[in-house]
């Protein structure tokens, strides 16, 4: 992650002293090559970009995407223009259009403002704004940005109180600890930035964070299933007048699920692994992967793994527990596009394994 910061900012750095001399738009090339290789080297298989690539199925993009030995840019392409452009009149370009055409993935980007143009669910051309089918502008954008980031601030908060005070640790628990106490980079790198001089004055955030701190902090009792239930109901459902000022739940698909019916539909997949596939294990096997696209606080991962202790304990493994968090750290994914809920899946999931008595753990939530 410090690589890619460093990158960006590498970037940024030659971008502002190309735009000093006013030099002209191939002198940006370099900068952008040099940070989507830093990026591509981050994916598997690796992507490298190329200037100028020798084209034949559209026109001339000015970079196209490369992974593996592929000799065809089977990650799509870059249309670049300069810092004054309109990227939204460039993305409805006919040039784009031509590209997007051939290739069905452009990235447009006028230096300062980056648009990923691919197929939405019905195969027509749309940004990825569009395809999520989500909109951060106007008013309600504004609403729906403030709102996750302090709910997302917020049970960030009550899940580094949770691992604090399981921990044992001496003191009084502090928010600006958190950072130390979340594991997912996102988080850590969220308080980091709230915690920055100079930035917490401005977003006005500081008198929220130390009620929640107090608030946490005068709870005699420890950290139950209890508080993370509540924590649970909280972040999957809104009240009435929440819902006519934040446009986060039905619109986002956000709905909490039983316990029983989760238990039911897992106990239902890891029947049918054994049953109709062959495999003996179930979940449990390892060569079994889970991927939740939707996974909100992570009921069905935190069952995954319930289900997968349950076998390895049933057939007398005596590293059953670290099986388990194996399990958790490389086979157990969830994606969600809401933070706030991500914060609890990462606590949920990482619980468990704890109490196991095995090093701390999360299943791969993102």
């Amino acid at each position: 992650m410090s690589e890619l910061r460093q990158a960006v900012k590498q970037y940024l750095d030659a971008i502002s002293a190309v735009s000093r001399v006013g030099t002209p738009e191939l002198s940006h090339y370099t900068a952008l090559d040099n940070l989507f290789d830093a990026v591509g080297d981050e994916l598997i298989p690796k992507v490298r970009a190329v200037v100028h690539y020798s084209e034949t199925a559209s026109g001339q993009p000015d970079l196209g995407f490369f992974s593996g030995e592929s000799t065809d840019p089977d990650r799509g392409v870059v249309e670049v223009k300069g810092a004054d452009a309109d990227l939204h009149a460039l993305i409805d370009s006919e040039q784009v259009d031509e590209y997007w055409q051939a290739r069905k993935l452009v990235l447009v980007t006028n230096l300062r403002e980056f648009a990923l143009v691919g197929p939405d669910s019905g195969g027509a051309k749309a940004t990825l704004e569009q395809a999520l089918g989500m909109s951060f502008e106007s008013e309600d954008g504004g609403r729906f940005f403030r709102s996750t980031l302090v709910q997302t601030l917020f049970y960030g908060v009550f899940a580094a109180w949770v691992l604090w005070a399981r921990a044992g640790k001496p003191g009084r628990f502090g928010w600006k600890d958190t950072v130390y106490e979340l594991r997912a980079p996102v988080l850590r790198m969220l308080f980091h930035q709230i915690n920055a001089p100079g930035r917490l004055e401005r977003l006005g955030l500081d008198e929220v964070l130390d009620w929640t701190r107090r608030r946490w902090s005068a709870s005699t009792a420890r950290p139950s299933s209890c508080a993370s239930r509540r924590a649970r109901r909280c972040s999957t459902s809104t009240s009435p007048s929440s819902k006519r000022s934040i446009p986060t739940c039905a619109s986002l698909g956000v709905w909490y699920t039983p316990r029983e019916i989760v238990r039911y539909m897992v106990a239902l997949v890891d029947r049918a692994l054994r049953d109709d596939l062959g495999i003996a294990r179930g979940l449990a096997d390892e060569r079994v992967y889970v991927l939740d696209p939707c996974c909100g606080v992570g009921a069905f991962l935190v069952e995954t793994l319930r289900r997968i202790a349950e076998t390895e304990q049933a057939e007398g493994d005596a590293t059953w527990a670290e099986s388990v968090r194996q399990a958790a750290a490389s086979r157990v994914f969830g994606f969600d596009i809401m933070p706030a809920p991500l914060v609890v899946s990462h606590l949920e999931t990482g619980l468990p394994v704890m109490r196991f008595g095995v090093a701390p753990s999360r299943a791969q939530v993102c």
